[in-house]
């Protein structure tokens, strides 16, 4: 059972959240912290934490008139709901249509929209404040929903499609795409679509409008699910803004409960989108097992396993810095543990460091041009008493790499080594180069150096 409201269980390091979700944050619950990432185009709080009362709920009307009401005679209880209003900017109001409950029980979230699969929708009856019509602008949107054992084919947000104007589209659903004037633009089948269980799902297209990728959780953490590269730039009206289903068609219905619906005009990369995840995670009862998502402050993480006696320390700084380019291959070598590493800064190999055996599994992968490791997960295992580096999850802003055992593996600890993101909008944390130390050919310790980059634009 999802907590009460009463404990948000905020840590300190909320102050490195996205600031204020623009230009739409629809939440009847408390919205996450707003810190400064950036310049909000909204009405960011007074303070960047989370908020010290409730925003105001949704205006309400009590109605006896209930038309396809999904199975249970608590529905009939709840309040119907004519209007949704964004936290962001309280002047933008989501109308409602018949057949949308506001549910503030436990089951609910404290504080969502239980829609009833046939008529409930919402839709602005203006254009989307701020946002850009361009083909190469950026955007995330980012859906927290639960659907009932009723559900078929969803929408959870469509754009810029009506009745009289079916040329251009943003689908965000069991379906998605982009589409203009006959053009069609990451298109895929998804996200993946369960039943009773609180979903956090995101669409994301990077600035330039030709590359973008869809996340989802599983409980844990938020990963990729889908990523496109070299996409048809697409413009997108900011009219007929619509949450839970297909206003032209009137179809897609979404049939269960959405809590938090976010807009952003930039793309947020995965650090941040796990970084939303965090904040809401006591309020939907997910049991992230990676750690804090955000722990370390500095810019170097571990050392990570503690083998000693004989080691000898190793630095690729000198590499990363000689040639100022960033990582542009990895190679391991694999033998119970990670015995060798290898990195590549630019043209130019650092030395192996470690060992690599008749017995080991060995492996790399190439980094393409404007790709940067921005999170990383170590997994952690005992052998012969001491503390060994098993594994290394390394999400990239296109993708993840596996090397070794995976999270979360029986028998293993689970570490997040991954820095707070940045305070400057424009710079992400990005894996600079690797640091340790190695005992008899093998890894013994090792560190990740992380530094500030500005954010790639996408070719």
């Amino acid at each position: 059972m999802a907590r009460p409201p009463s404990s948000p269980a905020i840590d300190d390091h909320s102050d490195s959240l996205p600031d204020a979700p623009a230009p739409i944050h629809f939440d009847p619950y408390k919205p996450p912290s707003h810190p400064v990432t950036g310049d909000p185009l909204g009405s960011p709080p007074s303070s960047p934490h989370m908020h010290g009362d409730f925003p105001r709920p949704p205006p309400t009307h009590f109605d006896d008139d209930f038309s396809a009401p999904p199975p249970g005679e608590e529905f009939f209880s709840m309040p119907s709901v004519t209007g949704w209003v964004d936290a962001a900017q309280p002047r933008q109001v989501l109308g409602m249509n018949s057949g949308c409950k506001y549910d503030t029980s436990a089951e609910g979230g404290y504080g969502s929209l239980l829609m009833d699969g046939k008529e409930c929708l919402g839709m602005l009856p203006s254009d989307l404040a701020n946002w850009s019509t361009s083909s190469e602008s950026a955007f995330t949107i980012v859906v927290i929903y639960k659907l009932g054992y009723n559900y078929g084919d969803t929408a959870l947000v469509q754009m810029s499609r009506s009745t009289s104007d079916y040329n251009s589209e943003l689908l965000f659903g069991s379906e998605t795409f982009l589409h203009d004037e006959g053009i069609f633009s990451m298109t895929s089948d998804g996200p993946e679509l369960r039943p009773d269980v609180w979903a956090f799902n995101a669409f994301v297209r990077n600035e330039g409008g030709t590359s973008g990728a869809m996340f989802e959780s599983k409980g844990d953490a938020v990963h990729f699910t889908k990523t496109w590269r070299d996409q048809e730039p697409i413009s997108i009206g900011a009219d007929h803004f619509v949450l839970g289903a297909d206003y032209r068609d009137w179809d897609r219905f979404l049939a269960g409960r959405v809590a938090v619906a976010l807009v952003y005009n930039r793309a947020l990369d995965i650090a941040q989108l796990n970084r939303i995840f965090e904040v809401y995670t006591p309020r939907f009862d997910w049991m992230p097992q990676l750690g804090p998502l955000c722990s370390i402050k500095g810019l170097v993480s571990g050392p990570y396993g503690n083998r000693t006696g004989g080691t000898t320390d190793f630095d690729d700084s000198s590499y990363a810095d000689a040639f100022a380019k960033p990582i542009q291959r990895i190679a391991w070598a694999i033998n119970g543990s990670i015995t060798a590493l290898q990195l590549a800064y630019g043209p130019f190999s650092a030395p192996i460091r470690g060992g690599i055996s008749e017995d080991s599994d060995s492996d790399a992968v190439n980094l393409r041009e404007g790709e940067y490791v921005i999170f990383a997960v170590v997994v952690l295992g005992m052998h012969d008493g001491y503390e060994t580096v098993d594994g290394i999850l390394l999400t990239t802003n296109l993708r993840e790499v596996q090397i070794g055992a995976e999270p979360l593996t029986e028998g293993t600890t689970t570490a997040n080594a991954t820095p707070c993101p940045s305070e400057d909008p424009a710079m992400m944390m990005t894996l600079q180069n690797i640091a340790g130390t190695t005992l008899e050919g093998s890894i013994a310790s090792l560190g990740l150096v992380w530094s500030e980059v500005p954010y790639p634009r996408s070719k």
